[in-house]
């Protein structure tokens, strides 16, 4: 007999009720270890062009902003985009803020970013959306580009919590989560060039507490060889 398929509620529609209730998603510290791991390895350019995805409310890309830096955001919570528009606009800076599914092919040429910053917004999405969501980043990032990511582990308290729906990925009360090791980041970063792949613990802070891994890694000068994923089956049909 054929396991029944588990319904998976729209997380869409999830992610605005969360941003509706919260003015953050992690505590400020967290999000600020990362930015600081990613502005340290920037190259130096004046025509540096920076991408975050899952940008939430905007904290990390007016942050950025602030700093001097060319940044496009996107978000697929049409809450928490009109809250980073505020948000910049409150804060005088330019950001070219977007409502986007990660899960789709990203709107943008290929070659158009120096940088990419995902602060928890990676780990939501099954293994095949996933692999097509990496792809996509190598695509978007000019060779040497950077990357930095953080996502929660299968070290993390919450793993194995609610619905198996994937490997390592599990809905609870709603919220979809993958959780990550660090033979699952060298699979998706295989012809990367991995800076720094390391998990680190949050346990003592109050707001979005677990254990993490943050990950650095650069584009490669070489051109990466293309990986089928979703949006290369939805092409092809």
């Amino acid at each position: 007999m054929t396991k029944a398929a588990i319904a998976v509620p729209d997380q869409r529609l999830f992610w605005d009720r969360w941003h509706g209730k919260h003015a953050h998603a992690s505590h400020t510290e967290h999000s600020k270890d990362a930015l600081r791991t990613f502005a340290s390895a920037l190259p130096q350019s004046e025509d540096l062009r920076l991408l975050e995805i899952g940008c939430g409310q905007g904290r990390e890309a007016v942050a950025l902003a602030r700093n001097g830096f060319r940044v496009s955001a996107f978000d697929h919570s049409s809450v928490a985009i009109a809250a980073a528009k505020t948000n910049a606009i409150r804060e005088d800076v330019r950001v070219d803020f977007v409502e986007h599914d990660a899960a789709q092919p990203l709107p943008y040429a290929s070659g158009t970013f120096g940088g990419t910053f995902a602060h928890l917004s990676l780990h939501y999405f099954d293994h095949l959306t996933t692999r097509g969501i990496f792809a996509e980043i190598a695509r978007v990032l000019k060779p040497s580009g950077v990357l930095l990511f953080t996502v929660r582990s299968d070290r993390d308290p919450l793993f194995g919590q609610g619905d198996c729906i994937d490997a390592k990925t599990f809905c609870r009360e709603g919220h979809v989560r993958h959780f990550f090791d660090k033979p699952y980041v060298e699979d998706m970063l295989l012809h990367w060039d991995i800076q720094l792949a390391e998990y680190y613990d949050t346990s003592d802070r109050e707001i979005n507490p677990g254990v993490f891994i943050r990950v650095l890694a650069t584009h490669p000068d070489k051109h990466l060889p293309a990986l089928r994923g979703p949006f290369e089956r939805r092409a092809d049909s």
